[in-house]
């Protein structure tokens, strides 16, 4: 009986001396009574679809997961995208995942997992990129971003303006053959897929072996299409694209000022396919003049390759002339060295860096 009489005295000043089946349990240290363990187990979260960015730049590298949440685990999907072919390129895919990779297509995309007799649906916006981080002109989506690229094209342009001495394809229309028209037409050829069609239009090439550009090929080039080339420096705008702000036919002076940058005075920090740039500032009628540097064949000398532009009540021709020879023309005007005041230096294109 006094047992007893203990055991309620202790009850009477504990919060509950019993647990949720009426058995007594006992005080926890501290006069504290331990907690119950739940007797039902967590409920998992029904199965869905979730994407870890539902808006991607169309810059063609970001990236969007998509993946099976919650259920029990170990759901497997059927993938499926529309519209086909996507404007995205799936870089890895799992029965519980899919990665995709923006293009430079702007779009909207829907990504179906099919589990079992459910179907899970969401939408993936590609939205035009017009960042330009550099704040050279040119928008992100335009420039080439990949060493591969920078190197390909390079490698085409220089060969497409060599090839123009020994013979001016029928491509290249007479009327625009000067020193700028020459680099306008490189440039442009050097962005084109070149299957049989396109290396029919050239006599000669030293050599055609070369990857194409990846990213994008002329004439679909992104936002600017064909018209390449900045008509006016300063950096990027949305309203460029509806202003002028972009051509496809530049002088040699847009060149200089809108649609390079700036290297060096000396060719020894040149690279095959940058251009050197004069001023002439006796001559007011056509003040500038551009060549490209080809660079040197194994064993050989470094070289640049131009046309005159018209002279003397001519049209001009196509040279191609070693850097050595260039230095030994009775008119210094044409030396290309840092000591000479017409030489403005050695210039790189926007878009290849």
């Amino acid at each position: 009986m006094l047992a007893l009489l203990l055991t309620a005295a202790v009850c009477a000043g504990a919060a509950s001396c019993k647990n949720e089946k009426g058995r007594a349990r006992r005080p926890a240290a501290g006069g504290k009574t331990a907690p119950a363990a739940p007797d039902a187990k967590k409920q998992p979260q029904p199965l869905g679809l979730a994407v870890d960015h539902s808006v991607i730049r169309a810059n063609g590298t970001d990236r969007a997961t998509v993946s099976l949440s919650g259920g029990k685990g170990g759901e497997r999907a059927e993938w499926a995208i529309e519209p086909q072919p996507p404007c995205a390129v799936i870089i890895e895919q799992t029965p519980q995942s899919l990665i995709l990779q923006s293009t430079l297509e702007e779009c909207e995309i829907t990504v179906t997992a099919k589990t079992g007799f459910r179907e899970f649906t969401r939408r993936i916006s590609m939205l035009k990129d017009t960042a330009d981080s550099d704040g050279d002109g040119f928008p992100n989506a335009v420039e080439l971003t990949s060493e591969s690229d920078r190197r390909n094209f390079r490698a085409w342009f220089t060969a497409i303006a060599v090839s123009q001495v020994r013979h001016q394809s029928d491509a290249w229309p007479p009327e625009k053959r000067d020193c700028a028209g020459l680099i306008r037409f490189a440039f442009s050829e050097a962005l084109k897929k070149h299957d049989t069609q396109t290396l029919s239009r050239y006599k000669y090439l030293a050599r055609s072996d070369m990857p194409d550009v990846r990213k994008y090929n002329y004439p679909a080039v992104p936002m600017v299409g064909d018209a390449l080339f900045r008509t006016r420096p300063g950096a990027f705008r949305a309203a460029d694209l509806e202003d002028g702000a972009f051509a496809p036919f530049v002088t040699a002076q847009l060149l200089h000022e809108a649609n390079t940058h700036f290297v060096s005075r000396s060719l020894d920090h040149a690279l095959p396919g940058d251009l050197i740039f004069y001023l002439r500032f006796s001559e007011s009628t056509l003040p500038y003049h551009s060549m490209i540097f080809v660079g040197a064949e194994p064993g050989g000398e470094p070289a640049l390759v131009y046309h005159t532009g018209p002279v003397n009540n001519t049209a001009g021709t196509m040279k191609l002339m070693t850097v050595a020879d260039l230095m030994t023309l009775p008119d210094p005007v044409w030396h290309p060295s840092p000591e000479n005041p017409n030489f403005l230096g050695v210039y790189r294109f926007n878009i290849l860096d």
